[in-house]
Parts: structure tokens; C-alpha cells; sequence
């Protein structure tokens, strides 16, 4: 896990830490950053999923997955 200190940019002390899953549709490896609240936004790269990934708690993470409005024919 990689973590950087950003204290420079905006005044206060942010902590950004780098967190790397797979796509559960097609297994691709995805890269995102978790940002001061917690919360990931991301779109898988091969199957245009959007995830949207909420650390509840220490060892809680919630994931919603939403599909693009134009892939009807491409999850069928």
C-alpha cells in the first residue's frame, strides 16, 4: 500500500492511499486512489463499469456498481 502526504497542495494535511482490486465482470486490474472521506470513484478500463467504493469502517468496504446506459447489447 502506498501513501503520500499532500500537505502542500491545498493547506491541510490529505492522505491518499492506493488501492488496487479486480473488476468483478471481467477480471481487470483497476487502480484508484481513496481519498480524505474515504470514497474511490473509478471505471474499469476494458468493460466500462463505474465503481463507486465507500470505506464504511476498519474492515468494512462498501462497493455500488453501476453499468453505462448504451452496453445493453454487450452484458446480454
Amino acid at each position: 500500500m502506498k501513501q503520500r502526504n499532500n500537505s502542500k497542495e491545498n493547506g491541510k494535511n490529505s492522505r491518499y492511499v492506493l488501492k488496487i482490486f479486480y473488476c468483478e465482470h471481467c477480471g481487470g486490474k483497476i487502480m484508484s486512489y481513496l481519498d480524505d472521506s474515504g470514497v474511490q470513484k473509478v471505471t474499469c478500463e476494458r468493460c466500462r463499469l463505474d465503481y463507486v467504493r465507500r470505506k464504511l469502517g476498519r474492515r468494512h468496504m462498501r462497493t455500488d456498481i453501476y453499468i453505462p446506459d448504451h452496453s445493453d447489447e454487450y452484458f446480454a
